[in-house]
Protein backbone atom coordinates (compact mmCIF):
# COMPACT_ATOMS: atom_id res chain seq x y z
CA UNK A 1 0.00 0.00 0.00
CA UNK A 2 0.79 3.44 -0.46
CA UNK A 3 2.84 4.92 2.34
CA UNK A 4 2.10 7.91 3.47
CA UNK A 5 3.95 11.28 5.62
CA UNK A 6 2.02 12.97 8.32
CA UNK A 7 3.71 16.09 9.25
CA UNK A 8 3.33 17.54 12.05
CA UNK A 9 4.59 21.27 13.75
CA UNK A 10 6.26 20.62 17.07
CA UNK A 11 5.12 22.61 19.59
CA UNK A 12 7.68 23.19 22.77
CA UNK A 13 5.82 20.38 24.51
CA UNK A 14 6.35 17.75 21.99
CA UNK A 15 10.12 16.39 21.06
CA UNK A 16 10.72 14.13 18.70
CA UNK A 17 14.10 12.13 17.65
CA UNK A 18 16.61 10.66 19.60
CA UNK A 19 18.96 11.62 22.39
CA UNK A 20 22.77 12.09 21.93
CA UNK A 21 24.18 9.54 23.25
CA UNK A 22 27.61 10.46 24.01
CA UNK A 23 27.32 13.50 26.25
CA UNK A 24 29.26 16.79 24.95
CA UNK A 25 30.92 19.60 26.75
CA UNK A 26 28.82 22.64 27.54
CA UNK A 27 31.12 26.10 26.21
CA UNK A 28 34.41 25.80 26.81
CA UNK A 29 37.57 28.81 26.25
CA UNK A 30 38.31 28.50 22.65
CA UNK A 31 34.79 27.12 21.31
CA UNK A 32 33.04 30.27 21.59
CA UNK A 33 31.06 29.82 25.26
CA UNK A 34 32.54 31.24 28.66
CA UNK A 35 35.74 31.49 29.30
CA UNK A 36 38.24 29.41 31.76
CA UNK A 37 37.55 31.66 34.43
CA UNK A 38 33.70 30.03 34.95
CA UNK A 39 33.09 26.23 36.29
CA UNK A 40 33.90 23.58 34.48
CA UNK A 41 31.16 21.41 33.04
CA UNK A 42 31.09 18.82 35.51
CA UNK A 43 30.90 20.62 38.59
CA UNK A 44 27.45 21.37 37.59
CA UNK A 45 24.43 19.41 38.01
CA UNK A 46 22.92 17.20 35.20
CA UNK A 47 19.23 18.23 35.12
CA UNK A 48 16.25 16.28 34.62
CA UNK A 49 17.93 12.18 35.96
CA UNK A 50 15.63 10.57 33.52
CA UNK A 51 16.62 8.45 30.50
CA UNK A 52 16.13 9.41 27.36
CA UNK A 53 12.77 8.60 25.17
CA UNK A 54 13.46 5.26 22.89
CA UNK A 55 13.12 5.21 19.34
CA UNK A 56 9.31 5.26 17.74
CA UNK A 57 8.13 2.56 15.49
CA UNK A 58 5.38 3.63 13.64
CA UNK A 59 3.09 0.53 13.42
CA UNK A 60 0.23 0.06 10.16
CA UNK A 61 -2.95 1.30 10.39
CA UNK A 62 -6.43 -0.24 10.08
CA UNK A 63 -5.30 -0.31 6.27
CA UNK A 64 -1.94 -1.22 6.62
CA UNK A 65 -0.34 2.36 5.88
CA UNK A 66 2.86 3.28 7.62
CA UNK A 67 2.65 6.66 8.55
CA UNK A 68 6.14 8.72 9.36
CA UNK A 69 6.46 11.70 11.64
CA UNK A 70 8.53 14.89 10.92
CA UNK A 71 8.56 17.77 13.48
CA UNK A 72 9.56 20.76 12.71
CA UNK A 73 11.10 21.83 15.76
CA UNK A 74 10.66 25.21 18.23
CA UNK A 75 14.31 26.07 19.88
CA UNK A 76 13.22 25.29 23.62
CA UNK A 77 14.59 23.77 26.82
CA UNK A 78 12.78 23.08 30.26
CA UNK A 79 14.53 23.84 33.77
CA UNK A 80 12.90 23.40 37.12
CA UNK A 81 9.17 22.95 36.09
CA UNK A 82 9.24 25.60 33.28
CA UNK A 83 9.62 25.61 29.50
CA UNK A 84 11.63 28.12 27.91
CA UNK A 85 11.82 29.81 24.56
CA UNK A 86 14.88 31.17 22.57
CA UNK A 87 12.69 34.11 21.33
CA UNK A 88 15.19 36.08 18.99
CA UNK A 89 18.85 35.02 17.15
CA UNK A 90 20.86 38.12 18.88
CA UNK A 91 23.54 36.20 20.86
CA UNK A 92 24.08 36.29 24.78
CA UNK A 93 27.48 37.95 25.38
CA UNK A 94 29.85 36.56 27.83
CA UNK A 95 30.03 39.33 30.00
CA UNK A 96 25.89 38.81 30.78
CA UNK A 97 26.08 35.16 31.86
CA UNK A 98 25.72 34.03 35.07
CA UNK A 99 26.64 31.04 37.04
CA UNK A 100 26.44 27.67 35.45
CA UNK A 101 22.67 25.85 37.13
CA UNK A 102 22.57 22.79 35.47
CA UNK A 103 23.19 20.76 32.23
CA UNK A 104 21.44 19.02 29.63
CA UNK A 105 20.28 15.68 30.00
CA UNK A 106 18.69 14.40 26.80
CA UNK A 107 18.84 16.28 23.43
CA UNK A 108 15.54 15.54 21.36
CA UNK A 109 16.79 16.71 17.72
CA UNK A 110 18.51 13.48 15.60
CA UNK A 111 18.18 11.15 12.98
CA UNK A 112 15.58 8.79 14.93
CA UNK A 113 12.20 9.35 15.86
CA UNK A 114 10.52 9.11 19.52
CA UNK A 115 7.13 8.66 20.10
CA UNK A 116 5.11 12.45 19.09
CA UNK A 117 3.07 12.10 22.57
CA UNK A 118 6.60 12.54 24.23
CA UNK A 119 7.15 15.60 26.65
CA UNK A 120 10.01 17.49 27.24
CA UNK A 121 10.79 16.47 31.04
CA UNK A 122 13.33 18.80 33.24
CA UNK A 123 17.14 18.45 31.55
CA UNK A 124 15.34 18.09 27.68
CA UNK A 125 16.30 20.59 25.04
CA UNK A 126 15.74 20.14 21.37
CA UNK A 127 18.65 21.99 19.90
CA UNK A 128 20.96 22.16 22.96
CA UNK A 129 23.98 19.16 22.81
CA UNK A 130 23.31 16.61 25.88
CA UNK A 131 26.39 17.89 28.57
CA UNK A 132 25.86 22.09 27.57
CA UNK A 133 25.84 23.93 30.55
CA UNK A 134 22.51 26.10 31.53
CA UNK A 135 23.34 29.70 32.65
CA UNK A 136 21.97 31.84 34.60
CA UNK A 137 21.43 35.47 32.98
CA UNK A 138 22.58 38.74 35.31
CA UNK A 139 20.05 41.06 35.93
CA UNK A 140 17.03 38.58 35.28
CA UNK A 141 15.59 35.78 37.63
CA UNK A 142 16.07 32.54 36.41
CA UNK A 143 13.24 31.33 36.71
CA UNK A 144 12.35 34.28 33.88
CA UNK A 145 15.86 33.61 31.67
CA UNK A 146 18.53 31.16 31.03
CA UNK A 147 21.16 30.67 28.06
CA UNK A 148 22.67 28.08 26.53
CA UNK A 149 25.00 27.60 23.73
CA UNK A 150 24.22 25.38 20.77
CA UNK A 151 25.78 26.10 17.08
CA UNK A 152 28.17 28.03 17.99
CA UNK A 153 25.95 31.01 19.93
CA UNK A 154 24.67 31.64 23.17
CA UNK A 155 20.95 31.46 23.01
CA UNK A 156 18.80 33.50 25.13
CA UNK A 157 16.08 31.41 27.00
CA UNK A 158 12.72 33.21 27.74
CA UNK A 159 10.38 31.13 30.09
CA UNK A 160 6.89 29.86 28.29
CA UNK A 161 4.16 31.54 29.51
CA UNK A 162 1.34 28.98 30.84
CA UNK A 163 -1.61 28.48 28.72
Amino acid sequence: MARQTLWVAAAAVIGISGCASEPQRGPTAGSGGPSASRASASATPMVGGHSCPSRFRPTPDAHGDVHDVMVDYVDALRFDGREYLSMDSTPVKQTDLGAGVGRIACTLSGPTQIDPAYRLQDGDATFVPVGTTIYAVKGAPPDQELAAEHDGAMHLYKVRPPR
